[in-house]
């Protein structure tokens, strides 16, 4: 059937050169198709259409992902001879349809984890049914079926359990310290999202919520240090260009914190995933450097001898992270717009100011604090 099928260019292509799609097929590859994996749920809880996400590890390898999204439509669509189930296993992007669809966060999703493993099997919580289908190598076993009627208390969501291809991967075990890191980190990026965590073979489960956001994060990275100051949260969002008739919202937002000691570093999230030197981590440290010197030269603890605070100086004992959301969204065929990154650069670069200048206003005994530990590595 995979050599015939119409709708596996794809699968295929994956399948065939999988180093294409993934860092490596060893531990970083395996982790690499988990976070495609949990793409689909975490697009769903940023667009506040998803509040739970479990993740489980069975003793086969297997990997059991669930969640509480509004599911995914197992009706064929006419003209394309698919389900919207169906094309989200299978294919990249979508073809036109009725309906606005969110644009994938990262990677190419649910096909790439598809075609990567032996075998794979699909549970959608739709429309007061439960629907199966079950994949091997990437390619369908059968059309989606109606398992079964929901009952009362089940509601909407979509299941996948698969295994990881031995024939691709040299490395098949995840870590569960590894795991519980990653998730606590989306528990407190994505506010209000509860993840939980099994691992069948040792016995452990856990569960995350990050009510407090990103300022709960900084807390939890500074904790058994000594603040200097309570956490500065802030942020903003962009309108931007408009595609059919939906505007795209752009939400930036930022936590930080100075400590007695080294701090933690920065950390760079886009929608989710870490990245280093985007415009919203640069802009958080223009602001941070040009606020501070400022500060110190206008209460004398930075003379006009003194040459300028470095960037290293004024970073050594930082704990921040910021990050970026972006739920483009697109109708029909037509283009997703590139993300206006000299708007994020002003966008961020106001907000950490106006926190800043506030904090010298209300505590300025915290805003000195913050500049003599600045100079302190210094001398």
């Amino acid at each position: 059937m995979s050599d015939a099928y119409p709708h596996g260019n794809l699968i295929r292509h994956i399948r065939q050169y999988p180093h294409l799609y993934l860092p490596d097929i060893q531990q970083r590859g395996l982790y690499a198709l988990l976070a495609e994996a949990l793409a689909y749920p975490l697009t769903q809880a940023l667009a506040g259409r998803c509040s739970r996400i479990s993740l489980a590890l069975e003793h086969n390898r297997r990997v059991y992902l669930s969640d509480n999204s509004p599911g995914l439509d197992p009706y064929p669509i006419a003209s394309v001879g698919l389900s919207p189930l169906e094309m989200h296993m299978l294919r990249r992007s979508l073809p036109p349809i009725a309906a606005a669809e969110l644009a994938p966060l990262y990677g190419v999703g649910l096909p790439l984890v598809n075609a990567l493993s032996q075998e794979m099997w699909v549970e959608s919580r739709y429309d007061g049914a439960l629907w199966g289908q079950g994949y091997s190598c990437g390619f369908p076993q059968t059309r989606p079926q109606r398992r079964r009627a929901l009952e009362l208390r089940e509601g909407s969501g979509l299941l996948l359990r698969f295994t990881p291809d031995a024939g691709i991967f040299a490395q098949r075990d995840y870590h569960y310290d590894w795991l519980t890191r990653r998730l606590r980190e989306l528990a407190f990026l994505v506010r209000g999202l509860e993840l939980h965590l099994y691992d069948e073979r040792i016995g452990l489960r856990d569960t995350f919520l990050g009510d407090e956001g990103l300022a709960g994060y900084v807390r939890y990275l500074n904790r058994g240090q000594t603040p200097l100051h309570q956490v500065v949260t802030g942020g903003g969002e962009i309108e931007a260009m408009t595609v059919g008739s939906s505007s795209q919202i752009v939400r930036i937002e930022f936590a930080f914190q100075y400590i007695d000691t080294a701090g933690r570093g920065e950390l760079a999230f886009v929608n989710t995933q870490p990245t280093t030197g985007g415009m919203h981590q640069r802009a958080l440290r223009a602001a941070l450097l040009y606020e501070i010197t400022r500060y110190a030269r206008a209460t004398g603890l930075l003379s006009p001898y003194d040459s300028p605070l470095s960037l290293q100086e004024v970073t050594y004992s930082l704990t921040a992270v910021v990050s970026l959301y972006h739920l483009y969204t697109r109708r029909g065929g037509q283009k997703i717009p590139t993300l206006p990154q000299q708007e994020v650069w002003k966008t961020m670069l106001s907000a950490v100011m106006e926190m800043l200048a506030l904090m010298q206003r209300r505590n300025p005994q915290a805003m000195r604090r913050i500049v003599e530990q600045c100079l302190a590595w210094r001398r």
